[in-house]
């Protein structure tokens, strides 16, 4: 009995599905879209828990303030990937959390004088 090992990438899957490129790309971007999402939606849940104040009412605050209080509290690799992911794209979103916390976190990391 011969036994073959197949490696294949998350591209030849979808390909042996019949799914082109174009719509792998997408897919895979809709999912890291998913991905920072929710992982906006966590850093917001630890300002909300950290400060005792609700997100709806985050912009009445300095943003710098709070985004200070989850850097303090993420890991490196959870900062770095929302460096990465956040920097310069824009999420389209009518949230206005969403929308406040891309626009705190690039302020805090990249607009604000050193």
């Amino acid at each position: 009995m011969i036994v073959l090992k197949l490696s294949l990438n998350i591209f030849d899957i979808y390909c042996l599905y019949g799914i082109k490129y174009k719509t792998i790309k997408e897919i895979i971007m809709r999912n890291k879209k998913d991905d920072v999402l929710c992982e906006i939606v966590k850093a917001s849940v630890i300002i909300e828990e950290k400060t005792g104040i609700n997100r709806d009412e985050f912009d009445k605050y300095p943003s710098e303030d709070l985004i200070k209080i989850l850097v303090g509290m993420l890991m490196p690799s959870q900062i770095s990937f929302l460096k990465e992911n956040l920097k310069g794209y824009e999420y389209p979103s009518d949230d206005k959390n969403i929308k406040w916390f891309c626009d705190a976190w690039s302020f805090y990391f990249y607009d604000r004088a050193e």
